[in-house]
């Protein structure tokens, strides 16, 4: 069973847009005026995932870890429609709402879905707004993911054809999970099992995987946010964001890209373009797999804590 957080931490559940939103957040003596962290999750996962950061960083301001919808403890939509990013954006502001109250800021620290929701997030001025700086790992903005992708393939260079073919096969899963049931089947098998090698592959110690996956909702973060995917490739294949392909929205948000330099889904490379279109960046690569911020805790808190003090401001 995962262990209990070094840390006090509160359960609570607010009212979101459509349905409710599982929150744990810090309580006691962390300084209270000072903006807090809030973390959003990625696949297979839920607010576990940020142990080591809730932990390492809620010493100094409050923080607080949500489960998307669909994972953890959160209620799923209606419909694999209520995944679409649009309808997706306004659980994080209910969450800010919850916490800071309805002109509050917060820090936004977000790994894989999580930072692709959050690159949407601060792509939009009102919501952009309430964040007062961005911490991505391994998430890539995902506009630019596949403006990446089509420009290497319009190259038709050697050299890019193969970056293409190597991303693909290691995106291999986006595509398999497009299939009705086939995730379904593969994780509903044995969840926990799946979910724990799938941390093992990406870089979570064996140590540390346990208190990264909960047995009490595995099921829910290995097939609960699948929609994501799913309703992510239908709005890419109906054209729904070729106008965000062609020209992605200017970020002023200040951001920090944790970029894993041995990440098994995701080339180091698709993030080669982000300099163009965020105004104030900081990115860092470190020598890490996909879980980054499980497999060397330290260095990323220390590298979130240090860009976060320079935006508290």
């Amino acid at each position: 069973m995962p262990r209990a957080p070094d840390l006090p931490l509160e359960s609570v559940m607010i009212d979101g847009p459509e349905g409710q939103l599982h929150v744990m957040r810090s309580v006691g003596p962390a300084p209270a005026e000072r903006p807090p962290l809030l973390f959003a999750h990625g696949f297979p996962d839920s607010w576990r995932t940020w142990i080591r950061q809730l932990e390492g960083l809620g010493r100094d301001r409050p923080v607080a870890a949500f489960d998307l919808r669909g994972a953890g403890r959160s209620a799923p939509p209606a419909d694999t429609a209520g995944f679409a990013i649009e309808r997706v954006l306004p659980d994080f502001i209910a969450v800010i709402d919850a916490l800071v109250g309805p002109t509050g800021t917060v820090h936004l620290v977000a790994h894989d879905w999580g930072g692709a929701l959050a690159w949407a997030l601060v792509s939009d001025p009102a919501y952009a707004a309430r964040i007062r700086s961005l911490s991505v790992i391994a998430g890539p903005h995902p506009d630019l993911f596949f403006a990446v992708l089509r420009d290497r393939l319009r190259s038709r260079r050697l050299a890019d054809l193969r970056f293409v073919a190597d991303q693909l096969r290691r995106s291999w899963y986006m595509f398999a999970f497009q299939i009705p049931g086939l995730a379904e089947a593969m994780f509903r098998s044995d969840p926990l099992v799946t979910s724990i090698r799938a941390h093992r592959k990406g870089g979570v110690p064996r140590a540390e995987v346990e208190d990264h996956v909960d047995p009490e909702t595995v099921l829910a973060d290995t097939t609960g946010t699948l929609g994501l995917y799913r309703q992510a490739f239908r709005d890419l294949v109906r054209g729904r964001r070729r106008r965000h392909l062609e020209r992605p929205p200017r970020i002023t948000t200040p951001t920090l890209a944790i970029v894993p330099r041995q990440d098994m889904a995701l080339s180091p490379q698709l993030y080669d373009n982000l300099p163009e279109h965020v105004d104030d960046l900081d990115l860092r690569y470190i020598d890490a797999n996909h879980w980054a911020h499980a497999q060397c805790p330290e260095l990323v808190n220390e590298l979130i804590a240090a860009h976060v003090a320079a935006h508290d401001g």
